[in-house]
């Protein structure tokens, strides 16, 4: 049994003969390398009907049969013509939003809850606590309106999972999923409108996608849809697509390459609330607006993963200066190193005042 794992390293599990693996997962997603697994047999997923534990067996495990959720993996010939799995394992079974999604819609598809279970793409993307929202009020037949109508299902792979998870992005952030049908029908429209503009002479699909990829591709769904970010992103871009856009400057008063701030916004808006409640999207008075700029400025602030006991505050700090998940887990590693060695030097010292009395 391995628990806690971060990272699964470059043959770490390699040429395993006649062995199960069972891993028990946190709130977390796990790395996995290209060849962690490479030359180890396997056939059968079982996933724990909460989502929390991975077996991996060559062979049907009867006594899981009822507990677990079973998936069978085609054979894939790797280059030698040995069994590799890894293509079906990295970045989907340790995925943590993927696997609780996968096995909630599978419980769902067994009880009759629901009739058939959405594409993979969906599954890993669409957050976890909401996925009951894709069913309400029709909002996955309007779903696939949606996509038929700017006829995505007509393009082909790898563009069309591209096009159709960044337009899902930008389609439940502004309420496309929501409870409420109006919110949910009000996206429908905002999207054939304004975003996709369908209306455009010349615009192939393969551009609105093109265009749709490149704006919202960096969108984390985390949660519910904020209902103030709806509010903001349908007020300023339908006259103004770029209205993101800016060149500020850095926390040395530095100025920065002009960018798009977007997808940071949407990631940080949660946040941005929380420490600005007062600020609304439309007001008369200028100092209380939540104006393109003001947000963009404050669009930086980061929610980290992974945030050890007692060091909130640190997260606090440097989710403020944009530091990424991967840079703010190796400052956090350097920082309780240096917590030990201050406890070992105070522990140290007092034993060299003991000493000095003896």
């Amino acid at each position: 049994m391995h628990d806690e794992i971060k990272k699964i390293g470059a043959y770490a599990f390699s040429n395993l003969k006649n062995t199960e693996l069972e891993f028990n997962f946190k709130e977390k997603d796990i790395f996995v390398d290209d060849h962690a697994f490479t030359n180890f047999k396997f056939k059968y997923i079982y996933l724990s009907k909460d989502g929390s534990k991975l077996t991996l067996s060559l062979n049907v495990l009867p006594e899981l049969e009822d507990s677990c959720i079973r998936e069978e993996l085609p054979e894939l010939e790797a280059g030698n013509g040995v069994f590799e799995p890894i293509l079906q394992l990295k970045n989907k079974w340790f995925n943590n939003n993927f696997r609780k999604n996968y096995v909630q819609l599978k419980v769902w598809k067994e009880n009759k809850k629901i009739k058939f279970i959405p594409p993979e793409f969906t599954i890993e993307i669409f957050p976890a606590n909401q996925m009951e929202k894709y069913f309400v009020n029709n909002n996955n037949q309007r779903w696939a309106k949606l996509v038929k109508a700017l006829e995505f299902d007509t393009l082909k792979e790898p563009e069309k999972q591209n096009s159709l998870a960044d337009l899902m992005k930008i389609y439940y952030a502004i309420g496309g999923f929501s409870e409420n049908q109006g919110e949910s029908e009000k996206a429908f429209d905002y999207i054939i409108k304004y975003v996709a503009k369908i209306d455009r002479h010349n615009f192939t699909p393969s551009m609105i996608g093109e265009e749709i990829h490149s704006r919202f591709s960096r969108i984390v769904l985390k949660g519910e849809y904020n209902k103030m970010f709806a509010q903001f992103f349908m007020k300023y871009y339908k006259d103004n697509p770029e209205f993101m856009s800016f060149e500020l400057r850095d926390q040395y008063g530095k100025k920065m390459e002009r960018q798009d701030y977007l997808c940071f916004a949407h990631n940080s808006f949660d946040s941005i609330l929380k420490n600005y409640p007062n600020r609304i999207v439309n007001g008369n008075e200028e100092r209380a607006l939540l104006s393109p700029k003001f947000v963009a400025e404050h669009s930086y602030f980061i929610n980290y993963q992974d945030i050890e006991d007692g060091n909130e505050r640190l997260a606090d700090i440097i989710g403020k200066y944009g530091y990424s998940q991967k840079q703010f887990e190796h400052i956090q590693e350097i920082y309780d190193t240096a917590k030990k060695l201050k406890e070992s030097y105070i522990i140290r010292a007092d034993k060299s005042k003991e000493d000095d009395l003896i």
